[in-house]
């Protein structure tokens, strides 16, 4: 039976908020010949930027290819400097390669998992395991534990086609980036009506999904007792038909941590078909 850890989730909730962003975006674009597209949004806490996280995303009918570049900004940056850069690409929406560069507070991380039927391989790990700092060892992920598991881009682009379709979120998904398998459950909450804010000028009537990331294995070495009993973070994700062809795209995104609550706006697109 799993043991259900609470005391990594932080780390676990950063990567499902770009798989959200990033899954979600992939939703959006429309399935005529190959689309492109191109989305920014800039995350606040206390009302302040902290970070930038844009994507480039080409999607076809049964292909999709996303990269992703955020990084911390302004004073927040210089004290907690974040600059990484993820890919996915998949076809439908089960994953065929994923992979993760860059460093996070000047420590390097670089990982590339390749998808199929079974249990996904790790094909590529830097630092590896063990790692020499005690600050970068991670427990291990046993591989009969991760059958059947998606990336986390892979795990929302679903979630966001499943609300398009039905407009509820109820759903779970196993997702695993090489060194954290991480239960992922959304539901739904009652649709909400936004205001125009910071720099996004959406407004009106948006979708709301509530989800939460429980730590199945793997993740850093626990921190003292006193960590583990930590709730988990509660995220949250507003989901709205945007532009001429009414795509659904996430509009916001939102999530506590230990320090604050973090929100991500939408206040760039762009789309391109051939």
């Amino acid at each position: 039976m799993l043991q259900r850890q609470n005391f990594a989730l932080v780390p676990a909730m950063k990567r499902i908020v770009w798989g959200l962003v990033a899954g979600l975006a992939c939703s959006g674009a429309g399935f005529a010949g190959q689309t492109r597209t191109a989305l920014h949004y800039t995350g606040y806490v206390l009302g302040l930027p902290v970070m930038s996280f844009s994507i480039e995303l080409a999607q076809t009918q049964q292909k999709y290819d996303v990269g992703i570049d955020y990084h911390t900004t302004g004073l927040f940056g210089v004290f907690f400097p974040v600059d990484r850069q993820v890919s996915a690409t998949g076809t439908g929406v089960r994953p065929e390669r994923f992979e993760i560069n860059g460093q996070a507070r000047g420590r390097i991380y670089h990982a590339i998992v390749h998808f199929g039927p079974g249990a996904p391989v790790v094909v590529d790990l830097s630092p590896p395991q063990p790692a020499r700092d005690p600050r970068d060892q991670f427990q291990p992920v046993p591989p009969a534990l991760t059958l059947d598991a998606v990336d986390h881009i892979s795990a929302t682009l679903a979630l966001l086609r499943q609300v398009a379709d039905t407009g509820r979120c109820e759903r779970e998904a196993h997702v695993f980036d090489g060194r954290m398998l991480t239960d992922l459950r959304a539901v739904t909450a009652p649709d909400e009506m936004l205001r125009a804010d910071h720099a996004s000028a959406f407004s009106g009537l948006a979708h709301k999904c509530i989800f939460t990331g429980t730590l199945l294995a793997g993740g850093p070495r626990p921190p003292p007792d006193g960590d583990r009993r930590r709730p988990p973070p509660v995220g949250y994700a507003w989901i709205a038909p945007i532009g001429p062809g009414g795509e659904m795209l996430l509009v916001r995104v939102a999530f506590s941590t230990p320090t604050g609550s973090l929100t991500f706006y939408l206040d760039q697109r762009q789309v391109q078909k051939f």
